[in-house]
C-alpha cells in the first residue's frame, strides 16, 4: 500500500514533458479565452463585485462601465471631478432622491469622482454616457485643472496605466491625443491586454478588503485639525507651477472641455453644469492670484453662455470661509457640505426640470 502511495507521490510531483506541454496548453487557453471573451461589456455585467471593492479608479471604472451599457430609461445624474467635489456633497445617493422627488420621477445617481483626476480622464469617463441618455452631467472645475498641460495630463496617465488607471476603452484618448500633438497611446485592441495592469491588480484590492479596508472613504477630512497657511503653502509646489502656466493653457484645456460637452450631447438629451470647486478663500492673494482668479471666473462665465450651460461656483455661493476647510480644497464641517449640496441641487433640479418638460423620446 505504501508502495503505491510513494508511486502516486511520484507521478504527481516528477516534472515530465507532456505535463509541462499540457500546463502551457492549459494557461494559453486561458490567456486565449481572456482575450476574447473578457470585453467591457462583461467586465460591466459581472465584474461589480471585485471592482466596487477596487479603490477610487477601480470603483470609477465600474460605475462608468456599467452606465455604458445600461437601458435604463431613468432620467441620471453623473458626477465627474476630483475629490473636492465628491467632499462637497454630503451624499450624492441621496442628492439625486432629493431631486428625482422634487421633479416626480426617479433619478439614477452615477458617481464618478475620483482622487486627483484631470481633463484627460474626465474625457474617458464621460465618454461611457449611454447612447440615448437623458441627465445632467456636473462637472467640477478649478484653476489648476485649466492650467495643467496636455503633456502632464499624458504622463501622469501613463503612469496611472502602468499602476491600473481607468479601464473604461471609451476609445476618446487617441482623439485627445491627437489634438494634442502627441503620438496616441500604444494599443493592441484587445481589452485585456490594453488594461492588463488594471486587472493584475485587482488582487492587491481584495487582500486589502479582506483586511477590512473600506474602498472609498467619504468626508475623510471631516473635523480633521485643519493645516495652517504656512503648512498649506509649504506643499504648494505643484500648484504654483501649474498656475503659473494658466494662461497659457487655459485655451487648450477649454477646448478639450468643450469637446467633452459636445460629445457627451451627441449621446442624447444632457444639460451640463460647471461646477467651481470650493477653495480655501485664506489662499486667494497668497497662492491664487487675484487677478487670475478674477480671470478665471469672467472666462468660466463667458464659456458657460457660449455653450447654453450652468456655472456654479460653489465655495462663494455658499459663503465658505477658512475654517471650514481642513487643507487647500477638502471641507471639513457637515455645515458646509449641506450648504454646497443645497446650492447644487438646486441647479440640478433646474437643469434636469428643462430636460423632464420634452419628455421621454420615443
Amino acid at each position: 500500500m505504501r508502495g503505491y502511495a510513494r508511486e502516486i507521490v511520484r507521478g504527481a510531483t516528477r516534472p515530465s514533458l507532456p505535463a509541462l506541454l499540457g500546463a502551457l496548453v492549459v494557461a494559453l487557453g486561458w490567456a486565449v479565452f481572456a482575450a476574447v471573451a473578457v470585453t467591457p461589456r462583461l467586465v460591466a455585467a459581472h465584474a461589480g463585485p471585485v471592482l466596487s471593492i477596487g479603490f477610487d479608479r477601480a470603483r470609477a471604472t465600474d460605475i462608468a462601465l456599467r452606465l455604458r451599457f445600461s437601458t435604463d430609461r431613468h432620467p441620471g445624474l453623473v458626477l465627474l471631478g476630483a475629490s473636492d467635489m465628491r467632499e462637497a456633497v454630503v451624499d450624492a445617493t441621496e442628492l439625486g432622491r432629493r431631486v428625482g422627488a422634487h421633479l416626480g420621477e426617479p433619478v439614477a445617481v452615477h458617481d464618478l469622482t475620483v482622487d486627483g483626476i484631470h481633463l484627460l480622464e474626465i474625457a474617458e469617463l464621460a465618454a461611457c454616457l449611454p447612447d440615448g441618455f437623458r441627465g445632467v452631467l456636473v462637472i467640477g472645475i478649478s484653476p489648476t485643472q485649466l492650467g495643467l498641460p496636455a503633456r502632464v495630463m499624458v504622463d501622469r496617465l501613463d503612469q496611472e496605466m502602468k499602476l491600473s488607471g481607468l479601464a473604461c476603452d471609451a476609445g476618446v484618448l487617441a482623439e485627445e491625443y491627437r489634438h494634442a500633438g502627441l503620438p496616441a497611446p500604444p494599443s493592441t485592441g484587445i481589452y485585456v491586454l490594453d488594461h492588463f495592469p488594471f486587472f493584475a491588480s485587482r488582487r492587491h484590492d481584495l487582500i486589502r478588503a479582506g483586511l477590512g479596508h473600506r474602498p472609498v472613504e467619504r468626508h475623510r477630512w471631516l473635523d480633521r485639525e485643519p493645516l495652517s497657511l504656512e503648512e498649506m503653502l509649504g506643499r504648494s509646489g505643484s500648484a504654483r507651477a501649474t498656475l503659473a502656466g494658466y494662461a497659457e493653457h487655459r485655451p487648450e484645456n477649454l477646448r478639450m472641455l468643450t469637446r467633452i460637452l459636445e460629445r457627451a450631447r451627441r449621446r442624447g438629451r444632457v444639460e451640463i453644469v460647471l461646477v467651481e470647486t470650493p477653495r480655501n478663500p485664506e489662499l486667494d492673494g497668497v497662492l491664487y492670484p487675484r487677478a487670475l482668479l478674477a480671470d478665471h471666473r469672467e472666462r468660466l462665465l463667458r464659456f458657460a453662455r457660449e455653450h447654453a450651460l450652468t456655472y456654479c461656483d460653489l465655495g462663494a455661493e455658499a459663503g465658505l470661509r477658512p475654517p471650514d476647510f481642513t487643507d487647500e480644497h477638502h471641507l471639513r464641517s457637515l455645515a458646509a457640505m449641506a450648504a454646497c449640496t443645497e446650492i447644487l441641487e438646486r441647479d440640478v433640479r433646474a437643469a434636469m426640470a428643462l430636460i423632464l418638460a420634452e419628455g421621454e423620446p420615443r
